[in-house]
C-alpha cells in the first residue's frame, strides 16, 4: 500500500534504531530517532522537534486562544520560570505565568492594528539608538494632553512640550535654544511674563 508504520534498525546499534512513518510510495513523512528527537521532513532531527519544509510551520488553534507555554525548570524562583505566548482577544501577547499556570502578567502585547504595549521597562544596551518614526524622527510622551519630547528629523528641532504640545523649550537646528519662544534669535532666548536669563 501506500501509507506505512516501520520501526526498524539499520544495524545492531541503538543509536540506528528509529520509528518511521511512510507515505505516498514509501516516502518517509516523519520519524523518531533513538534519542527521542521528532523530525517532521528530516531524517536527522537536531531537536526535540525538528520540522523541515519549504515553508514549515506550527499551527495552534484554540476556540478562545492559542497559547505556547515555555518552561524553564532550572529557574530558583517558580514563579518566573514559566513564559507563553498567546493570540487571544485579536491581541499577541508574551505573558510571565505563576508556577501553577493560574494567572498570568501581561510583559508585551501587539493588537491587530500592530500597536505595542510594554508593561515595564524597556533598557537599551550603551551604544545603542532608538528610532521611531521614519526617518528618525522620535517622539516620546506619556499621552496626547501630557508631557512630550518631540524631534523632527526634516527640520532638525528638538522640543519639549506640554499640555496640548504647547512648546516650552526648543533647540533648533542651529543650536539656538528657545524657551517660551519656538523662533530664537540668539544663542538663548527666554520669553515670558517674568522672563530671566
Amino acid at each position: 500500500g501506500d501509507y506505512k508504520f516501520n520501526i526498524h534498525s539499520s544495524t545492531s546499534t541503538v543509536a540506528n534504531r528509529v520509528i518511521t512513518f511512510n507515505i505516498r510510495s514509501n516516502v518517509e513523512a516523519m520519524r523518531i530517532d533513538s534519542a527521542g528527537n521528532v523530525g517532521i521532513g528530516t531524517t536527522s532531527a537536531s531537536q526535540n522537534l525538528h520540522i523541515l519544509g519549504t515553508q514549515a510551520g506550527i499551527l495552534v488553534e484554540g476556540s478562545v486562544q492559542g497559547r505556547i507555554i515555555l518552561r524553564d525548570n532550572a529557574a530558583t524562583d517558580a514563579n518566573a520560570r514559566n513564559f507563553d505566548l498567546v493570540s487571544v482577544d485579536e491581541n499577541f501577547k508574551l505573558r510571565k505565568l505563576s508556577d501553577n499556570f493560574a494567572s498570568a502578567s501581561d510583559f508585551l502585547t501587539i493588537d491587530k492594528s500592530g500597536n505595542s504595549t510594554f508593561e515595564g521597562w524597556v533598557q537599551l544596551k550603551d551604544n545603542k539608538a532608538l528610532y521611531i518614526g521614519t526617518a528618525n524622527d522620535l517622539s516620546l510622551f506619556h499621552d496626547a494632553t501630557d508631557c512630550r519630547i518631540r524631534y523632527n528629523h526634516a527640520v532638525g528641532d528638538l522640543k519639549f512640550q506640554i499640555n496640548d504640545n504647547s512648546d516650552v523649550m526648543i533647540l533648533k537646528a542651529d543650536k539656538k535654544v528657545g524657551i517660551g519662544t519656538t523662533a530664537p534669535a540668539s544663542v538663548l532666548e527666554v520669553q515670558g511674563a517674568q522672563a530671566y536669563a
